[in-house]
């Protein structure tokens, strides 16, 4: 039984005639392909109390159909000014729009399961509500849901996407490693399933702790010669040497999940920095990332 299925009928102007945007058609089938897709949503679920199941798939529909036309690249700002917000976080002045950003993850998604895996999402989204549907589609894939949100942040740091060069912004940095010493944010905490990036300026080896206990860390090391990137997992603390990289960075991810946006909270941290030399060093992860698009941030 559907319980929350509905019909659905779209309307679109025929021209966008008066539109001021430098190609109106362009436009409206970006639009077409949006509200379409909405229209899909609802046959599975017309009121699920996350609005970014919705805008964030509709608007990587757009990419997978008019991918000339598609809208969608304009929106990734507001996603990568606010990296430390949980995944659906709620929308305000600083990135009014960070929910169709969210196509990303969709996106990180489709590359790692196959773009038929959206559908299974939506599929748990018809039967189970808020973040819970979520939760229970990435056991499915057998992963996590911090394995998928791991997998889209470092994407988004290594720019990992086929329309990246059309992307006006590289994520927040929220503090510079320039040598040994404590490292607090610049702006504030992290929020559940968020992350902050963290620029190692000075690169050499070093040994890394974070103070709280629901915070992990990891270590992005960019070969930018070679266009691909290695991660190293260290949990609360660990050693890598970033000397062998041209570029370095410490992910702060906050591994907790939340039952609702509108119910997450920050977490603030103290990084302690200390020098690697002589200790035992982290081993990467077994996949290389592709960092053939890499810009640095920072």
């Amino acid at each position: 039984v559907e319980q929350w299925a509905a019909y659905g009928y779209l309307v679109l102007d025929n021209d966008y005639e008066g539109v001021s945007v430098p190609d109106p058609l362009a436009l409206m089938r970006a639009t077409a392909a949006h509200e379409f897709h909405h229209a899909i949503q609802f046959g599975y679920d017309i009121n699920d109390e996350l609005n970014w199941f919705y805008e964030a798939t509709a608007t990587w529909f757009e990419t997978q159909t008019f991918i000339e036309d598609q809208d969608a690249t304009p929106y990734v700002p507001d996603l990568f000014v606010t990296p430390d917000i949980c995944v659906g976080g709620a929308n305000d002045a600083t990135a009014p729009l960070r929910i169709y950003a969210e196509w990303l993850l969709i996106d990180s998604i489709a590359q790692d399961h196959g773009a038929q895996s959206i559908q299974r999402l939506w599929e748990w989204v018809a039967d189970v509500e808020g973040m819970p549907a979520f939760y229970g589609f990435a056991e499915e894939l057998n992963t996590t849901p911090q394995d998928v949100v791991l997998r889209y942040a470092i994407r988004n740091l290594l720019l990992d996407y086929e329309l990246s060069s059309q992307f006006s912004d590289r994520v927040r940095v929220e503090a510079n490693i320039n040598g040994v010493g404590a490292v607090v944010p610049r702006q504030d905490g992290v929020q559940e399933l968020g992350v902050e990036y963290l620029l190692i300026t000075d690169l050499r080896p070093y040994t890394f702790q974070i103070d709280q206990p629901n915070l992990s860390l990891y270590v992005v090391g960019v070969d930018q010669p070679s266009g691909t990137a290695q991660v190293f997992e260290l949990g609360q603390g660990g050693a890598v040497d970033t000397s062998v990289f041209t570029h370095a960075y410490v992910i702060v991810f906050n591994t907790d999940l939340h039952d609702s946006p509108a119910f997450c909270t920050e977490t603030s941290w103290t990084l302690t920095v200390g020098d690697g030399a002589g200790a035992t060093f982290a081993q990467p992860l077994g996949e290389n990332f592709s960092a053939a698009q890499f810009i640095p941030a920072g």
